[in-house]
């Protein structure tokens, strides 16, 4: 999943995935809300999870790249467990 997120984000901000890593702060990318968005979209279409509207605001609340990929982790690891 980091590869997918990595990729999404380096698309999504228009940079080389070789610019985006864990330590990276989101506003060097200039990643736009519409663009974060857009990646939390991807996330729940990518790995068919519903991502809720506090979850979303995590996203907003993200300093790094690793705070992005930490939360996607948690929501996935959710969606994973059988119910």
């Amino acid at each position: 999943m980091d590869n997918f997120l990595i990729s999404t984000i380096a698309t999504t901000c228009n940079v080389d995935p070789s610019a985006v890593e864990l330590g990276t702060r989101i506003s060097d990318l200039n990643l736009d809300s519409l663009g974060l968005i857009s990646i939390v979209s991807q996330l729940s279409i990518t790995y068919d999870v519903e991502i809720t509207a506090d979850e979303t605001m995590e996203f907003f609340e993200a300093v790094r790249i690793a705070d992005v990929v930490s939360l996607a982790r948690r929501i996935t690891a959710r969606a994973a467990v059988p119910s």
